[in-house]
C-alpha cells in the first residue's frame, strides 16, 4: 500500500502552528522577541519535523532530542534567559504546544462531516480534508486566547505580587482580609495626616458596632449624619472619622473612617504591626473577582519596610 505525504502540510503547517506557539508563549512569559526571531525558532522546530520521514533519523525521535529542539528553539526566538525564566518559559511554550495541537485536531474533528458508515474514513483523509480548515479556527482561538489570556494571567501575578494578608482589630474583636498595595492610594486623614486603607464593608461588618451596620444596611447610600450622630454617644466617638475624597465620576464624597486597635499586614515571612492608619469603609466591592476586600495605603509598606 502506497503512503501519501504531503510535504506543503508538514513542513508549512508545522511552521505555522510552531510561530502561534512560539508568538503565545512570548505572550505568557511577557517577553519581546522580533518577528524574524519568531519565525527562525519555528523555523528550526519545522525542519525537525521531517525525522519522521527518514528512518535513519529515527534516533533524533528520542524524548531527550526533542526537549533539546524546544530548549532550542525558546533560545533562538528569546535569546538566553537565566534558569528560572528559561524554565517558567518552557512550561509556557508546552502548555502552548500541547493546547494549540488540541485546538487543531479538535477543530478539524469538529467540521469533518463524513460518517463511518458513509466511507472508510482514516485520519490520513481528516488531516488532507480539514488540516487547513482546524488551522485557520486555531488561529482565530489562540490569538484571542493569546491577546485576554495573557493579560488576565499579568493581571493575577501582579496582584500576587502585590497582595498581603491584613488583620484588622477592633475592640477585641478582628477580621483577616486581603489588601492589595495602591500606588495609587494618596488618601489620608485631614485632621491627623494618617495614611487611609479603603476597606470593604462586608469585610469588616463582623466588628462594626450595630448604630453603623442598621445605616449601612438600611439605605443603599450611608447617610453620614446619621452615622456621626449614632456614635457620637457611644464609647466610638473618639474612633470615628470622615475622610474627604475624589474618585472619577464622584466629587466631595466621604468615606466613614475607624481608628483601629491594631492592623497587621504579612510581608514575607514578617507580620508588621501598625496602629498609624485609618480603615476607611467602603460599600461596594473593591474587586470583581472577590480577589481582595482593602486597598493598602503605600506609606503603610515603608512602615512595614
Amino acid at each position: 500500500m502506497t503512503k501519501v505525504v504531503y510535504l506543503d502540510i508538514v513542513l508549512v503547517g508545522n511552521l505555522v502552528m510552531n510561530f502561534l506557539i512560539l508568538w503565545s508563549t512570548a505572550k505568557f512569559a511577557k517577553l519581546h522577541p522580533g518577528r524574524w526571531r519568531l519565525l527562525l525558532g519555528a523555523v528550526v522546530g519545522s525542519i525537525y519535523t521531517l525525522t519522521v520521514f527518514i528512518p535513519e533519523l529515527y534516533a533524533l525521535l528520542h524524548w531527550i532530542c526533542k526537549l533539546t529542539i524546544s530548549i532550542l528553539m525558546v533560545l533562538i526566538t528569546f535569546g538566553m534567559l537565566p534558569g528560572r525564566q528559561l524554565l517558567a518559559t518552557l512550561f509556557y511554550f508546552y502548555l502552548s504546544s500541547f493546547g494549540l495541537g488540541g485546538l487543531v485536531f479538535g477543530s478539524m474533528y469538529f467540521m469533518q462531516s463524513v460518517g463511518y458508515n458513509d466511507q472508510i474514513f482514516t485520519f490520513s483523509q481528516l488531516i488532507k480534508n480539514y488540516f487547513w480548515h482546524g488551522i485557520l479556527l486555531a488561529i482565530i482561538i489562540i490569538l484571542i486566547i493569546g491577546q485576554w489570556g495573557s493579560l488576565v494571567h499579568r493581571k493575577r501575578v501582579w496582584q500576587q505580587q502585590f497582595k498581603r494578608d491584613v488583620t484588622i482589630k477592633i475592640s477585641d474583636q478582628q477580621v483577616q482580609l486581603q489588601g492589595l498595595l495602591d500606588t495609587g492610594n494618596g488618601l489620608t486623614d485631614p485632621l491627623t495626616g494618617l495614611p487611609v486603607m479603603v476597606v470593604e464593608y462586608q469585610a469588616v461588618k463582623p466588628i462594626l458596632p450595630m448604630e453603623i451596620k442598621q445605616l449601612y444596611e438600611s439605605k443603599q447610600h450611608a447617610d453620614y449624619i446619621q452615622v456621626q450622630q449614632a456614635v457620637t454617644a457611644s464609647a466610638w466617638a473618639t474612633q470615628v472619622c470622615f475622610i474627604p475624597f475624589q474618585s472619577l465620576g464622584k466629587k466631595n464624597g466621604l468615606l466613614l473612617g475607624v481608628r483601629p486597635d491594631e492592623v497587621r499586614i504579612k510581608v514575607g515571612n514578617q507580620v508588621v504591626s501598625t496602629t498609624k492608619v485609618i480603615v476607611a469603609i467602603h460599600q461596594g466591592e473593591l474587586s470583581t473577582d472577590n480577589g481582595y476586600q482593602a486597598l493598602l495605603h503605600p506609606e503603610l509598606m515603608k512602615v512595614a519596610c
